[in-house]
């Protein structure tokens, strides 16, 4: 198990609608894990649902994005039942992790300061995360290798996936293309120019467009 950033992008080429693995979770919309984690909670400005409700849930959605397998959930589900206390504090070890992505990034969407502590619990989980790794040489490259066994594993790997996208992100990616949705989900804009400004044309694109024009039929009427 050592899927990276590289791996992930390329999963999300080969997922055309960007819907995901299941219906069931929102569609990754968010052009990094990262920011994709951030939207696991549904109208987060208005009547937030969250997806994302216990430690099983955390990972059917790394199912969902493609970095676990239904062997690793059914691992996950085990865990829960029978070590409540440890999926107990990892599935809240996940929703700091979360808050911490979510917070950080709309700072830097919004062009504010990004709080120290939001970027040291990304540096922990990420950290976190390393303490599992072994380096080893893969064809002339070092590379960091997985090295958890146990149930808990799947979960923890995807969260040191999810810190390290946010590093890579923060640290390669061009920070004036991570914006805010009207619908309050946060997307990396990958469109040529820069001028990206809805999570999804056909949805919150469309819903703008119907307003605009529902506005202009008004006012012409008045």
């Amino acid at each position: 198990m050592r899927r990276s950033e590289d791996y992930w992008r390329e999963m999300m080429k080969q997922v055309s609608d960007r819907s995901g693995q299941h219906p069931g979770f929102p569609r990754l919309l968010g052009e990094r894990l990262c920011l994709d984690f951030a939207n696991s909670v549904e109208s987060p400005l208005e009547e937030p649902e969250e997806f994302l409700t216990d430690f099983a849930a955390m990972a059917r959605w790394g199912r969902h994005v493609g970095l676990l397998n239904d062997d690793q959930v059914a691992a996950a589900e085990r865990l829960g039942e029978a070590r409540p206390d440890l999926a107990a504090e990892l599935y809240t070890h996940s929703l700091n992790l979360r808050a911490s992505v979510q917070n950080a990034f709309l700072a830097i969407a919004e062009s504010q300061e990004v709080d120290e502590e939001d970027l040291a619990g990304i540096q922990d989980a990420y950290l976190r995360g390393l303490s599992q790794c072994q380096l080893a040489l893969e064809a002339d490259q070092a590379r960091w290798h997985w090295a958890g066994k146990d149930d808990a594993s799947a979960v923890e790997f995807l969260l040191w996936q999810v810190a390290q996208s946010a590093i890579n992100l923060l640290t390669d990616g061009d920070l004036a293309r991570v914006k805010t949705c009207g619908c309050g989900w946060m997307f990396y804009d990958t469109s040529r120019n820069g001028s990206r400004r809805w999570c999804s044309m056909e949805g919150c694109g469309t819903q703008a467009k119907m307003r605009r024009y529902t506005e202009k039929r008004r006012a012409a009427r008045a």
